[in-house]
């Protein structure tokens, strides 16, 4: 006898970014950058369903030097 117990869920993700303008660039840098990924819900816990996150910038976006 097999018994089967799925258990569904449903997670909201919040994905954004903040940038701060530096008082004094450092280098070429003008910018302080903040990515960011939680959970709508402050309830769960996105620690134990993530364990990666990969940004990918855009191919236009020039590396800086």
């Amino acid at each position: 006898c097999l018994l089967l117990y799925v258990k569904y869920f449903q997670v909201v993700i919040e994905v954004g970014h903040k940038a701060q303008r530096l008082k004094e660039p450092i280098g070429e840098f003008l910018y302080k950058w903040n990515l960011f990924l939680r959970s709508a819900d402050e309830r769960q816990h996105l620690d134990k369903l993530v364990s990666k996150v990969v940004f990918n910038l855009h191919e236009t976006f020039k590396e800086p030097c």
